[in-house]
This record gives C-alpha cells, structure tokens and sequence, in this order.
C-alpha cells in the first residue's frame, strides 16, 4: 500500500466569518491511498481549535508505516495502529479512514451506502451556513441561497439581534443557528436562546471523531439513548463531504455545505438538489477527480 498526500488551498465565495474569526482561504490536506490498480481518496480539514494545522496533519501522516499490511481490507487494524502512533491528530485520522473506505468499496465495486444496507432516497435535506457579516452581505447571501430551503445562521458576534432580524424581514425558512463558543457564559447563552428552539442530540464531524468507523459507531450509540444526530462538516472538498454524505440516510438532520461554499472544489462528488443530498452511484465514496 502506498500512502501520499498533497496540500490544497480551498477559496471561499464569501469571507467566511464565525464567532472566533473570519478566513476567505481554508487549507486542506488531500490523501491517496493506493493499492493494486485503485486509489482511495481521503481528506484532512483541520481545525486549530483542536490543536491541527496542514503541517501537523503531514507530519502525523508521515509517521504512517503501512509495510506490516497486506492490504486495505485490515482496516479495524490499521486504523487503530494509526491511532496508536499519536493522541489527537482527528482530522489526519480521518484522512487515513476516509481513503481506507473509499478504497475498499471500489474494490468491492460498490457505493458504502449500498454496502451498509442504506436507502440513498432517504438523505436528508442539508442547510445552507451563513456566516456572520453586516446587514447587506447578510441579506445578499440569503438570496443567493433560494434554492436550500434550510439555513444554518452563525451567531456569537456583537450583532446577533441584529442578524436574525435582517434574515426574517427576508425569508421565513427554517433557520438553524451556530455560535461557535461565541456565547461565553451561562447567563449570555440563557438569554440568547430565548428566542431559539432546541432538541437534545449529537452533531456528528468526520474532521473531530477521526472519520466514518467512530462515526458509524456514534450513530449507533446515540440511537440506543434516544438522541436525534445531525451530521456536519468544516470548509471541505467533496471528498470529505461526499464521505459523510454516504452516513446520511442514518440521520436526522445534514449540515453538509462544505464544499458549496467555495470556488475550487478540485473533486465531484454528492451534489445538492433543492437543498437534498443526493448520492452518486460510484463506489467507494463516491468521488472522482475533475478534469
């Protein structure tokens, strides 16, 4: 097995503002695993809240020695090796996991919807991430997001109030809503949420549990406690995306809108229509590269 990976500069459409900064580029880390006459495709998108960067992610998939296996399908073995090499690392971890599970379902030559039994008319529908911006910028995305019939609002800033009202004299779609730490208090997130509806549940990040065996094992954890799932992403190529897309029939809610928010998606993968998931039937996750 052959393991290599390369740096990727993702451009954003818009500045791309949260509670703890703002970025118009998000690096990422894109990884090859090739065995035989087939390639896996995996991705890293770190986050420096958790400790990641793109050079932390090389350094850690450098230490990588896949000799002692014979091929992919040691998956359970390889990854917990991988996860033995160093604590943290999620993202890197989920790299190797991602092209590990895209290799071995074109090798078994189907999609990983179909291998795990998994109905792809039952995606859900995806939200569609506003990130925090003045009042014009705010309405202005809005609009060029008619077509997701879900929204998902990042707040934590100094204009929350000010934010929700723009996009209700707006839309009247259903709004999901993201603070990102932003509220950094009890008494501040009280107040807030006021006005906010809640449920009780997990948000799934292939980026944050190390990839799609923790994140098939969550699933099943929060369903035997009765929880709702919703799935989410970073700023990610549709390698990422793609992988967690082919999970979705399993939950209830998708914030899956990583890689429609920027201008360079080098891959094609799960597209978005009228805000739903909707799943290609190539095998593995489902990607290919763009010509």
């Amino acid at each position: 097995m052959q393991l290599s990976f390369y740096r990727y500069n993702l451009q954003l459409k818009h500045p791309f503002t949260i509670a703890r900064g703002t970025r118009t580029v998000e690096p990422v880390v894109i990884v090859k695993l090739e065995h035989g006459d087939i390639t896996g495709y995996g991705e890293a998108a770190p986050s420096s809240r958790y400790g990641e960067n793109e050079n932390t992610v090389e350094a850690f998939l450098r230490k990588i020695d896949l000799m002692n296996f014979t091929d992919p399908f040691q998956l359970e073995s390889i990854l917990d090796y991988a996860d033995r090499i160093a604590a943290g690392n999620y993202s890197a971890k989920a790299a190797l996991d991602i092209a590990l599970h895209d290799w071995l379902g074109k090798a078994m030559n189907v999609p990983l919807y179909k291998y795990w039994g998994l109905d792809k008319n039952k995606t859900p529908l995806t939200s569609f991430t506003i990130g925090i911006d003045t009042p014009d910028v705010i309405e202005k995305k809005v609009r060029e997001a008619e077509e997701y019939p879900l929204l998902k609002i990042k707040l934590g800033g100094d204009n929350d109030e000010e934010i929700m009202r723009t996009i209700r004299q707006v839309t009247k779609k259903t709004l999901r809503v993201d603070a990102n730490e932003g509220w950094k208090t009890k008494e501040i997130a009280l107040q807030k949420i006021q006005l906010m509806n809640s449920y009780d549940g997990i948000n799934i990040k292939l980026m944050k549990c190390t990839g799609l065996r923790e994140a098939m094992r969550m699933v099943a954890t929060a369903r035997a406690c009765g929880m709702k799932i919703m799935v989410g992403c970073m700023i990610e190529t549709s390698v990422a995306i793609s992988a967690a897309a082919q999970f979705s029939p399993l939950i209830d809610y998708a914030d899956l809108d990583g890689s429609v928010l920027t201008t360079n998606d080098p891959f094609e993968g799960v597209t978005i229509l009228n805000g739903k998931l909707e799943l290609p039937d190539r095998p593995g996750i489902g990607v290919k590269p763009k010509d």
